[in-house]
């Protein structure tokens, strides 16, 4: 058949070169968690995609290779003024469903993706 090719032109703030997760995660999460903490800003951190681009790798990270969740977490307690609360959701928008993954009732949903 006839092929269509259309081009698009796409805009990025920034492209990273081969680093280690530690480094991507450090130049993502980093500056976030400093704002947030010196009451600037409040901050969220959003990955977007096809199935299997990376999401869960980027987000969560396998053992040994933190993602960017455990890394900004660990970063808050770290850096956390004396005094100061923490309040923070952790959330799945998957299929159309919210999802609250701090949620003891998501264990209970099969698969987390029913039932809400």
């Amino acid at each position: 058949g006839n092929r269509v090719t259309e081009s698009a032109e796409f805009l990025f703030d920034r492209v990273f070169q081969p680093a280690t997760q530690l480094e991507i995660c450090a130049q993502v999460a980093g500056p976030l968690v400093g704002a947030v903490l010196e009451g600037s800003s409040n901050a969220t951190l959003f990955a977007y995609g096809q199935t299997g681009a990376g999401k869960t790798f980027t987000m969560e990270g396998p053992p040994g290779h933190e993602g960017i969740i455990p890394f900004a977490v660990r970063e808050v307690f770290k850096r956390l003024p004396p005094g100061l609360e923490v309040h923070m959701q952790y959330v799945q928008l998957y299929n159309s469903d919210f999802l609250d993954l701090f949620s003891p009732k998501l264990d209970e949903v099969a698969g987390g993706k029913e039932g809400w």
